[in-house]
C-alpha cells in the first residue's frame, strides 16, 4: 500500500512539471545579407571607396533577437558593444564593421529595424576618414557617394536544441521506479 502512495506521488509531481508551460520569449539567431545599389559615385569627384553608379554594397552578419514570427519579423536589433551581434559592410573591398560605428562603445551602436519582415531602417554612422553613413534605406559617405539598400535576406541560423528540464525529471523518475522495483524483487 505504501508503494502505491509513493508511486502516485511521483506520478503527480512528474505530471505537474511536464504540464507547466514555458513562460519566456524565444530569441532566434539570424544570418543576414543586405545589398544596396550606388546611385551616385565617382562620376564627378572620387569618393573614398571608388564606387560608381550601378555597383553594389553588401552588409552581412549575425544577430540574435526576439522579432516575433519568422517571416514577419518586427523590431529593432542593436549591434552595440556587449550584444554579441556582428556586422560587416563591404564597400568595394574596403570593410566597415559594427565596431567602427560612432556609438558602438556607448551602447548606441548601429542598428537594424524591421517591420513585417522588411528592412525599415539601417542606422550606421562612421565619421572620420573614410566616413560612411546609413539612415533608413539610404547610405552615403557625407560627400559624393549616395546609395539605396535594395534587398535583404534573413535566414534562421541552426541552433542547438537543449534537453528540457522535464526530460531530466522524467528520466530520474524512471530510475527511481526501477530502483523501487529492484528493491521489491530483492525483498521477496
Amino acid at each position: 500500500m505504501k508503494m502505491n502512495k509513493t508511486f502516485s506521488g511521483l506520478a503527480a509531481t512528474l505530471a505537474l512539471f511536464c504540464a507547466a508551460p514555458a513562460a519566456h520569449a524565444v530569441s532566434t539567431t539570424y544570418n543576414f545579407t543586405i545589398t544596396g545599389d550606388v546611385l551616385s559615385g565617382d562620376e564627378w569627384s572620387p569618393n573614398a571607396y571608388n564606387l560608381t553608379v550601378g555597383e553594389s554594397v553588401t552588409a552581412t552578419g549575425t544577430f540574435t533577437a526576439d522579432l516575433g514570427t519568422i517571416g514577419s519579423e518586427t523590431g529593432t536589433v542593436s549591434f552595440a558593444t556587449g550584444t554579441g551581434n556582428t556586422m560587416s559592410i563591404n564597400l568595394n573591398g574596403t570593410f566597415v564593421y559594427a565596431t567602427d560605428d560612432n556609438g558602438y562603445g556607448s551602447g548606441l551602436g548601429p542598428s537594424l529595424t524591421f517591420t513585417a519582415g522588411s528592412l525599415y531602417d539601417f542606422d550606421f554612422q562612421k565619421t572620420g576618414s573614410p566616413s560612411f553613413n546609413s539612415s533608413f534605406l539610404f547610405f552615403d559617405d557625407y560627400d559624393q557617394l549616395l546609395g539605396q539598400w535594395t534587398s535583404m535576406s534573413l535566414t534562421v541560423a541552426p541552433a542547438p536544441i537543449p534537453v528540457p528540464a522535464a526530460a531530466w525529471l522524467f528520466g530520474s523518475g524512471l530510475l527511481g521506479l526501477a530502483g523501487i522495483a529492484r528493491r521489491r524483487k530483492n525483498n521477496q
